[in-house]
C-alpha cells in the first residue's frame, strides 16, 4: 500500500511507459530529455540488489527501516513458543513526476496480513476515505467561492497507529538480526495489517478533531471543517493525502504548521 489501504502497489509494467527519452516543446526551443526506463521495480530486495541501481533500492529501504526505527514500530524479540508470525516483504516503486521524471525510489515494508486470524491478530479492521462525489463537491465548492488549494501528504501514516493485539513478523528480507527465532513484536501498525488503516484512522480523527478543533461533518467522515472567525477551511482527506480549501492563506500556513508537529509530512503546496 502508498501510504494508505486504499490505495495498493501493484507491480503493473503497464502503469509506467517504458520511455528512455521525450521531447519537450516550448515557446523558444525544442530540448530533449532523457529518463530512465519505467521497467519493472523488484519484487524483493534480493532481486533490487541484482539491480545496476542497487544502491538507490538499498538507501530507499534504509530510509523505511529508519522512519520503523524512530517510530519504534517493532523490537526484536524471540518468538514465543507456539506462536507463528506473519509474513513481510519490500515493495518498491519508482514515484515519477508529471512530466515522467523521476522524483525518488521509495521502498515500502509491508506485513502479509493475510494470514492473520480475527479476533487473535486483530479485532477492527474498517476505515472511511473521502468519497470521490464528495471531493468533486469540495474542488466545485473552491472554484465558486475562489478559494486557494493546497496539498499536504502524510510520510509514512500508518505508522502512527496503536495496534491492540500481541501481533509477531518475520525480520525484513535483508535486514535480519540474530538467528531465526528473533522476530519483530510489533508496537504500531504497519502497512498490510489487517488493523493497519483503523488504527491511522483513529489517530488522524483525534488529531484533527480533538486537537486542532476540525469537525468532521456527518455526511462524509473523512470531510473536516475548521472555522475561526469569518476564516473557514474545509479538508478532505483520502487516507493519507490531505487538500485544503481555505479562505485564508494565512489560517492554512498555521494549521500545516500544527498538523506537522503530530505527524511528518511533505507540504505538496498549491494543487495543482
Amino acid at each position: 500500500a502508498d501510504d494508505d489501504s486504499g490505495k495498493e502497489w501493484d507491480n503493473d509494467p503497464t502503469e509506467d511507459a517504458n520511455v528512455s527519452q521525450a521531447v519537450l516543446f516550448s515557446s523558444h526551443s525544442v530540448q530533449r530529455a532523457f529518463f530512465a526506463p519505467a521497467g519493472p521495480e523488484p519484487r524483493s530486495f534480493r532481486e533490487a540488489l541484482k539491480r545496476d541501481d542497487a544502491d538507490k533500492w538499498t538507501d530507499a529501504a534504509l530510509e523505511e527501516l529508519l522512519a520503523h526505527h524512530r517510530n519504534g514500530t517493532w523490537s526484536i524479540v524471540d518468538l514465543p513458543p507456539g506462536v507463528t508470525p506473519i509474513g513481510s516483504r519490500w515493495v518498491f516503486k519508482i514515484k515519477r513526476n508529471a512530466d515522467g521524471s523521476i522524483e525518488r525510489y521509495k521502498g515500502r515494508l509491508v506485513a502479509k496480513g493475510y494470514s492473520q486470524r480475527s479476533g487473535i491478530d486483530y479485532f477492527e479492521t474498517f476505515a472511511p476515505t473521502a468519497k470521490i462525489q464528495s471531493i468533486r463537491t469540495v474542488l466545485a465548492l473552491a472554484a465558486v467561492l475562489d478559494v486557494k488549494l493546497r496539498s499536504v501528504d502524510i510520510s509514512n501514516a500508518f505508522l502512527n497507529g496503536d495496534i491492540d493485539a500481541d501481533v509477531y513478523m518475520t525480520q525484513p528480507e535483508g535486514f535480519e538480526l540474530g538467528g531465526s527465532n528473533r522476530v519483530c513484536k510489533l508496537a504500531k501498525a504497519l502497512y498490510g495489517l489487517k488493523q493497519g488503516a483503523h488504527a491511522w484512522k483513529k489517530k488522524l480523527q483525534a488529531v484533527l478533531v480533538d486537537d486542532m478543533k476540525f469537525a468532521c461533518i456527518y455526511s462524509d467522515a473523512s470531510i473536516y471543517v475548521y472555522r475561526r472567525d469569518n476564516d473557514y477551511v474545509i479538508l478532505p482527506v483520502f487516507v493519507d493525502d490531505g487538500t485544503f480549501a481555505s479562505s485564508n492563506t494565512r489560517v492554512t500556513d498555521d494549521l500545516i504548521a500544527r498538523l506537522s508537529t503530530h505527524f511528518k509530512l511533505r507540504d505538496l503546496g498549491e494543487t495543482s
